[in-house]
């Protein structure tokens, strides 16, 4: 998908409801949905009739579509969202139906949408005359370029993707119309008369765009605001801004009606080709960069270059000018974006990005300035008349309000001429972290994070509502979705030198990562204020340090209060509650109110503190879950109670008493290796995968693997000493099925049908070991395949030991372990490896 068309798609997602990343979304099913055609949200989802006929006759009854209602086909009623629609289409002949019933809800075959189709652009007779259904009508489609770029055959069923190709395809075919009666009759396609614009006025154009209404290739706008120019014809912008495609080969969708020409819809069209490259990629320090010579750091870290027309044009922030310098390149944040128009690997337009972001406060109409969340103004040139869009279309000063993202866009001089505004809001579950690459995981879906620092305000599992730019970005955190508290270690503490020093603090937080907190100048540390940054420095080194604290960030992400927790714990026996627990024995995962009974409890939402035994090896933390504790081991831990008395423990740090691995997670054997350790000693290396991540362990002494019996296909633990050696390993499944230990509440289940799912997903912590000696059972096999699917796909993995000569361990996909012949015949026990009630590894033997 070219660059532009995701702008676009962020207009429609507020329309449409449904998020980029979460759904396939083609180019066709974005023009479909901005002209008001059809109700395509996902690609890969299957069409039913009644859908394909309810957009088909929402092309022919564009400004007024026909109500539901009841009539000839009994599984048709005025219930139904697409009876109008259907009720429409038989009326007029394009549709028969099986007898008494239409089959609204079958899914949509080719030939079958080819001849709604062909039928509605008049081509009945002339189908009937090429041999009729479904070669006739496949014919006249095909002449047409209705099924141009589209790979079918009759029978298949259609997903919305190829079902949008079809119907954008046709919309641009022309319609057949009869001339004169009986045997005088004869018919014509109408050139220039599309599907489309016989029945709305609207049709497709080409061109490069020239003008947007505020600047030109060359000068200043000649047209206007409000105006745009493409292949030297000039439109209405209808509110859309088209700053962004000044100087591309783009597609429209222009309306004539009332003689109007208003641009409807515009994308990047197929012959141009746009390229960006971020600032923070741009290497202006290189000899050669110039004007015509970009040199940039490419994705595989080479050192990468761009030819650039000696006429090109060059837009800065929207606005063309004639006499540009490389400096003037030389942006601090944003982005070029280099249009290539002709195919040549020459770029004749260049677009200099270089806007600025950020999350306002308020405006002031008066003053005409928009003011930040840091309080700061932002001037709008009054002279100038900057222009403003809200969610892609022309708006007011007074439209833009809290809480929204805005980016501004200023001239090289330094005035403000173009402010697009987005209110668009995300809300849902952080469910993955990526600090690498700043992006997080909402509802399942991935996004980019404007500011990398919003990475030390959120917690994994925890929901929040964010604020979204118009390129779905994140860009803050919405004030009233943030939490309350945060919790985290405190692990460490210091006064910054220098001219804005200042008392930071280094805390490891629930999700895993260490972050980094400027202590607020009015911070109340433990119910105290007004320390100083060394006695406040002091104090938290002596009293929180290694400890978990509670704290909650102001505006700016500065920490406006820190404490530790104990004295929300008092009613659930003492402060801390530090106990030797025993790992199998004294943990307890069934909710018990007010009441510990010598145990620990948690549930799935209690976060685990893994800290080694000294405690300033920082890298050695960990946050896992209890499935991590080794059975039979001891353990200090520290329960934190915090919320509601449910007598849940929600936080515990663990300190061993013997030597803790962090990653102690269970791992499926793939290779065992003799290699040389620093030392120069030959010990042995063991390969291997967990349920998200390839593994290395090597281990202390020179056989430790093989003496222990350890093949490949076995899941182990190991224990590390602290330079992470393996010292001890722990079996869990052994692959030859010949000595299995099973770690916590392990049981045995016959395979029939395939594993007992629902046995398996709702076990707590749990390995479990499968057999396969029955394939009969009552529980609906597809059932059972969708629940582990839906439970280990997203985050685990499952592996095949194929037994031979060698012993070969594979990575495989649910089908091959649903598969009759394999589970039943070659392969005899199933390992599961499940916990807060998700399967997180298979092994299948």
């Amino acid at each position: 998908m070219k660059k532009f068309i995701g702008i676009i798609i962020f207009t429609l997602i507020i329309c449409i409801g449904i998020s980029a990343s979460a759904q396939s979304i083609s180019q066709d099913m974005i023009v479909l949905n901005a002209l008001n055609i059809g109700d395509f949200t996902d690609g890969d989802a299957y069409v039913t009739r009644g859908q394909f006929v309810s957009a088909v006759s929402d092309i022919m009854n564009y400004y007024q579509r026909p109500a539901p209602k009841d009539g000839v086909f009994e599984d048709v009623s005025k219930d139904s969202q697409y009876s109008g629609g259907i009720y429409f289409a038989h009326d007029i002949k394009i549709i028969s139906g099986y007898g008494g019933t239409f089959g609204i809800d079958d899914i949509i075959t080719y030939e079958e949408a080819i001849k709604i189709l062909v039928s509605a652009m008049g081509y009945d007779y002339i189908a009937s005359q090429k041999g009729g259904f479904p070669h006739g009508y496949i014919i006249i489609a095909t002449q047409n370029d209705i099924t141009e770029g589209i790979s079918l055959n009759i029978g298949d069923e259609l997903k919305a993707s190829d079902v949008s190709a079809l119907i954008v395809n046709a919309m641009n075919a022309p319609v057949l119309r009869q001339n004169g009666a009986g045997s005088n009759q004869s018919y014509e396609a109408t050139q220039g008369r599309s599907f489309l614009y016989e029945y709305s006025k609207i049709s497709l154009t080409n061109g490069v765009l020239t003008d947007d209404g505020l600047s030109s290739l060359w000068a200043s706008s000649s047209v206007g605001e409000g105006k745009s120019t493409i292949d030297n014809i000039t439109y209405n912008s209808n509110g859309i801004d088209t700053s962004k495609f000044l100087g591309c080969y783009v597609d429209a969708y222009i309306r004539y009606d009332s003689g109007k020409n208003d641009i409807i819809y515009i994308s990047e069209g197929e012959m141009s080709n746009t390229f960006e490259i971020p600032v923070n990629r741009l290497l202006y320090d290189e000899e050669e960069f110039s004007l015509t010579n970009i040199i940039y750091e490419n994705v595989y870290g080479k050192v990468s270059k761009a030819k650039i027309s000696d006429t090109a044009d060059y837009i800065y922030n929207g606005m063309a000018y004639a006499d540009i310098h490389a400096s003037d390149l030389n942006i601090k944040s944003g982005k070029l974006i280099l249009i290539d128009n002709t195919g040549d690997n020459i770029y004749d337009v260049v677009h200099v990005d270089a806007r600025r972001v950020f999350v306002v406060s308020g405006v002031s109409e008066n003053s005409e300035t928009i003011y930040t969340k840091e309080g700061l103004p932002v001037k709008l040139d009054t002279a100038d008349k900057a222009v403003i869009y809200r969610n892609g279309v022309k708006a007011d000063l007074k439209d833009v309000a809290a809480w929204d993202v805005a980016s501004t866009a200023a001239s090289i001089d330094g005035k403000i001429i173009t402010v697009n505004v987005s209110s668009k809001r995300l809300r849902g579950k952080v469910e993955a972290i990526d600090k690498d690459i700043k992006t997080i995981c909402v509802n399942g879906d991935y996004y980019s994070l404007y500011n990398a620092s919003i990475i030390n305000l959120i917690k994994l599992g925890r929901e929040y509502e964010f604020c979204l730019d118009s390129s779905m970005n994140i860009v803050s955190i919405y004030d009233s979705a943030l939490d309350t508290s945060l919790v985290g270690i405190v692990a460490d503490a210091e006064i910054e030198n220098g001219i804005d020093s200042s008392l930071k603090v280094q805390i490891y937080n629930a999700g895993g990562q260490f972050a980094v907190y400027d202590i607020g100048k009015y911070a109340k540390i433990n119910e105290q204020t007004g320390l100083s940054q060394t006695d406040a420095r002091d104090y938290i080194l002596s009293n929180l340090k290694g400890n978990i604290a509670v704290y909650e960030l102001d505006s700016n992400g500065k920490i406006k209060f820190i404490c530790s927790p104990d004295g929300t714990i008092d009613a659930l026996n003492g402060y801390g509650l530090v106990t030797d627990y025993n790992a199998a024995v004294e943990l307890s995962y069934i909710k018990s109110a007010m009441n510990f009974d010598g145990k620990i409890v948690v549930d799935e939402s209690t976060v685990f503190f893994g800290i080694p035994s000294d405690t300033t090896d920082l890298k050695s933390y960990s946050v896992f879950d209890s499935s991590e504790l080794v059975n039979g081991r001891k353990y200090s831990i520290k329960a934190y109670h915090y919320g509601q008395y449910d007598g849940i423990s929600d936080y515990a740090i663990v300190i061993p008493n013997d030597v803790f691995d962090a990653y102690n997670q269970p791992f499926v054997v793939e290779k065992i290796s003799k290699v040389v350790n620093s030392e120069g000693e030959a010990v042995e290396c063991v390969y291997g995968y967990t349920y998200s991540d390839k593994v290395k362990k090597y281990s202390e002494s020179s056989n430790l693997f093989s003496d222990n019996n350890v093949k490949i296909g076995d899941v182990i633990r190991c224990r590390s000493n602290s330079k992470g050696q393996a010292i001890e390993i722990e079996k869990i499944c052994d692959a030859g099925i010949l000595n299995t230990s099973v770690t916590g509440a392990g049981s045995t289940y016959n395979a029939s049908p395939r594993f007992l799912a629902m046995n398996v997903y709702n076990k707590f912590g749990n390995i479990l070991e499968c057999t396969t000696e029955s394939l009969s059972g009552t529980i609906d096999e597809e059932d059972v395949k969708n629940n582990i699917e839906k439970h280990v796909i997203k985050t685990g993995k499952i592996y095949k030991l194929e037994n031979g000569k060698t012993n070969t361990l594979k990575e495989v996909s649910v089908n091959d372990i649903m598969d009759y012949k394999s589970i039943g015949s070659e392969y005899s026990r199933v390992f599961i490896y499940s916990y807060s009630g998700v399967v997180r590894m298979v092994v299948v033997y």
